[in-house]
C-alpha cells in the first residue's frame, strides 16, 4: 500500500490538480485572486505549479494532511483508491479533491481568507510615496441661542392746583353845570372782586411689552492636510517604496499554506 510522505505524493500531478486549483472553485477565493490577476484554470495550475516545484512539494506533508488521507487506501499500481469510510473505489483525483474541500472549509478559509483579503487590498491603494502625511477633518459645529423678555411698567401720576385772585376797580361819574366847561363828580363807584380755587388731578397706567430671539448657526468645516510633515526625507521614503515593491503577497501565502500542509523539512 503506497504511503504519501512528501507533499509530491499527495499532489502528483500539480499541472492538473492541487490546492490552489481547489481554492479557485471555491467563490471567496476565486474573488481574492481575481484581484491579483488570477482569472482562470490555467492561472490556478500555475500558481500550483510553481508551489509545489519551486517551494514545498519535497517537505513532508503534515499531520494533519496524513490524517485526513488516511482513510483512504492507496494501490501502489494505479489511479485508483479504496474510500473506507463509504467502503467505495474513487479515483486518485476524486480522494485529492475531496480532502482539498475539507481543508479549505474548515482550515484555510477560517485563518487566511480574510487577513490575505486585506493584504490584496493594500496592493491596490492609490497614494503619493513622497506625500506620506493624508488627514482629512469633517467638522460640524451647532450655535444655537434663545432669549425672552418681560417688561412691565406701571404708572401713577397725581397733582394737586391751587388758585386765588383779588381785584379791585373804582370809578367816577362826573357831569357838567349850566355854562360850565369843566366837569363835577357827582357819583363815586367801587368794585372789590376775590377768586379762590384749587384742583386734584390723577392719572394711573400700566404697561407690559415682550421680546423673543432665537438663533441658530451651523458651521460647517472642512480640512484636508497632506504632504511630508518632515520626519521622513525624501530618499527615506523612496527606499520604503522599493521595499513594498519587493513585497510579494504569493509568498505570504506559500509560507501559510506550508503551515497548514507541510511539516516545513524536506525528504
Amino acid at each position: 500500500m503506497k504511503k504519501i510522505e512528501k507533499l509530491l505524493d499527495f499532489y502528483k500531478n500539480p499541472r492538473q490538480n492541487g490546492i490552489f486549483f481547489s481554492m479557485g472553485k471555491d467563490t471567496a477565493f476565486s474573488n481574492l485572486f481575481n484581484t491579483l490577476g488570477v482569472t482562470n484554470d490555467d492561472g490556478f495550475h500555475a500558481l500550483d505549479f510553481e508551489y509545489m516545484y519551486n517551494r514545498s512539494g519535497l517537505k513532508t506533508v503534515s499531520p494533519m494532511l496524513e490524517q485526513m488521507a488516511a482513510g483512504y487506501i492507496m494501490d501502489d499500481n494505479s489511479d485508483i483508491v479504496h474510500d473506507t469510510m463509504h467502503n467505495r473505489r474513487v479515483t486518485w483525483d476524486y480522494m485529492v479533491t475531496d480532502v482539498d474541500q475539507n481543508i479549505i472549509t474548515f482550515v484555510i478559509k477560517t485563518k487566511y481568507l480574510d487577513k490575505w483579503t486585506k493584504l490584496a487590498d493594500t496592493l491596490n491603494q492609490d497614494y503619493d510615496m513622497i506625500k506620506p502625511y493624508d488627514m482629512e477633518i469633517d467638522d460640524t459645529a451647532s450655535d444655537e441661542l434663545k432669549s425672552n423678555q418681560l417688561d412691565e411698567t406701571t404708572t401713577h401720576d397725581e397733582g394737586k392746583t391751587s388758585q386765588e385772585q383779588n381785584s379791585s376797580r373804582s370809578g367816577n361819574e362826573n357831569r357838567y353845570g349850566f355854562n360850565s366847561t369843566d366837569a363835577v363828580p357827582t357819583n363815586t363807584d367801587t368794585v372789590t372782586t376775590d377768586t379762590d380755587g384749587s384742583g386734584t388731578t390723577s392719572n394711573d397706567g400700566t404697561r407690559n411689552s415682550k421680546s423673543d430671539y432665537e438663533r441658530t448657526n451651523e458651521t460647517v468645516r472642512t480640512i484636508k492636510r497632506k504632504g511630508n510633515i518632515g520626519n521622513q526625507s525624501a530618499q527615506e521614503l523612496i527606499q520604503k517604496q522599493r521595499d513594498m515593491l519587493m513585497y510579494q503577497i504569493f509568498d505570504t501565502i506559500y509560507a501559510d499554506l506550508d503551515d497548514i500542509l507541510t511539516r516545513s523539512f524536506y525528504h
